[in-house]
């Protein structure tokens, strides 16, 4: 292979080559193998069975939490953004809020300049949102305020304060990530690698609970949402 000839005549750097073998030959050549053997199932999975449509903040950008409102401006502006934007902001906050991956799959293929179904439906219902329930990612893809605090500077400018767990001024993504801790045991139970997040939701005190329950209820609750016919069934936005 050139990438080997390259690197072994001191012509390519090693994490050159080694992104060059990992992500374009493989992880590319395993998500078309995926896609190939889950379709056409694969577009109708949602494990969690979330029913609630698209946020508006994706169609409009209006929303005052800043990491999401960063990278919806992103997808707006270019139809790109980065891959921590899509998977641990966009997919994140999408699950949180119990939004119907399937409707995440869709605006994504919409959205995205780079969307072509066969990489982008893997990565978003497969990965991103475990929609097909583990069969291609490890555990669901969810973090609170304190993973995008430690990884943008989005909290110094919103309208939340990050280190708030509860509350009106609590940032969103604080009680919502433990209410879906809450609501999934099984699926935390099962996996070794979250496991801990239970353990570490069931130390907290009756009263931390159930204040959180209520903030994520209310959150989701006044959250605006789309139309469930904001997108036909050939995948394009409805006339305005």
């Amino acid at each position: 292979m050139k990438g080997d000839r390259a690197y072994a005549a001191g012509r390519a750097r090693l994490n050159s080559v080694e992104g060059l073998v990992r992500q374009v030959l493989g992880w590319r050549e395993f998500i078309r193998i995926y896609y190939e053997a889950q379709m056409p199932e694969a577009r109708e999975r949602n494990h969690f069975g979330f029913t609630q449509p698209l946020p508006a903040a994706f169609w409009d950008g209006e929303i005052d939490l800043a990491c999401v409102g960063d990278a919806l401006h992103h997808v707006r502006t270019r139809a790109y953004s980065h891959h921590i934007q899509r998977l641990m902001i966009l997919s994140n906050f999408s699950n949180l809020t119990q939004t119907d991956p399937r409707d995440l799959h869709r605006w994504f293929y919409l959205a995205y300049a780079d969307a072509y179904e066969w990489v982008e439906l893997p990565n978003v219902l497969g990965m991103a949102t475990y929609a097909d329930g583990g069969i291609l990612a490890s555990k669901p893809y969810i973090a609170g305020g304190n993973y995008v605090h430690k990884m943008s500077d989005a909290c110094a400018r919103c309208a939340y304060d990050v280190k708030q767990k509860t509350g009106d001024r609590a940032c969103p993504l604080n009680y919502l990530y433990w209410d879906f801790v809450a609501q999934h045991r099984a699926d935390f139970l099962e996996n070794g690698r979250v496991s801990l997040a239970l353990i570490t939701y069931d130390k907290k005190t009756e009263a931390e609970k159930q204040a959180i329950a209520a903030s994520a209820a209310q959150f989701r609750q006044n959250l605006p949402r789309l139309d469930s016919g904001w997108i036909n069934d050939r995948g394009q936005s409805p006339d305005p």
